[in-house]
């Protein structure tokens, strides 16, 4: 009995904090490491919410990227936004580039990712890292599943068809409703 008291205060009073490797994240991080593309977007994930490891984001980038250049959809989504800046004024993150956020978003797009279709689709609205085109940036929100949410029938095609004017900096549906 003495020897388990003991045992249990020197446990209660070992630090552990966030820099503490778990065999979990031991694990995770060699097969990241391998090249496991579902490995390296966990760690990106952990990098960015400051989950298990000390918050990072120039750390969740490079595993991140690592998984989107495995064809990864949802690395590619976050590059994209991570590429927008808009932690990178907090001083946190990556300087913004939107040229890389375009390209990101666009590879993860291609494979049906709805999140990246409509910022896509936002980014060609306003000419951010690409031309502005009305008609490519109606189409992109139009197939979004973001276009989908706002209950109107006969979609996508009403979208593309109905869909002329920009309001408030956010695209109208048909029914009003803002997306």
């Amino acid at each position: 009995m003495k020897r388990t008291l003991v045992f249990a205060l020197a446990l209660a009073v070992i630090p552990v904090g966030v820099d503490a490797q778990s065999p979990d994240l031991e694990a995770l991080r060699a097969l990241a490491e391998q090249g496991d593309a579902t490995a390296q977007y966990t760690l990106g994930n952990m990098y960015a919410d400051g989950e298990g490891v000390p918050e990072d984001l120039v750390e969740a980038v490079r595993w991140y990227r690592l998984a989107a250049e495995q064809g990864g959809a949802e690395a590619q989504y976050n590059l994209g936004v991570l590429y927008l800046g808009i932690m990178y004024e907090d001083g946190r993150g990556v300087p913004e580039d939107l040229v890389e956020a375009v390209r990101w978003f666009r590879l993860a797009a291609e494979q049906g990712g709805a999140e990246a279709q409509y910022n896509l689709g936002v980014l060609y609205a306003t000419g951010q890292g690409v031309p502005q085109d009305n008609a490519e940036a109606v189409q992109l929100v139009a197939v979004s599943s973001r276009a989908r949410e706002c209950g109107c029938p006969d979609q996508p095609r009403a979208y593309v068809r109905q869909w002329r004017r920009r309001a408030g900096g956010l695209w109208r549906c048909p029914n009003g409703s803002r997306l």
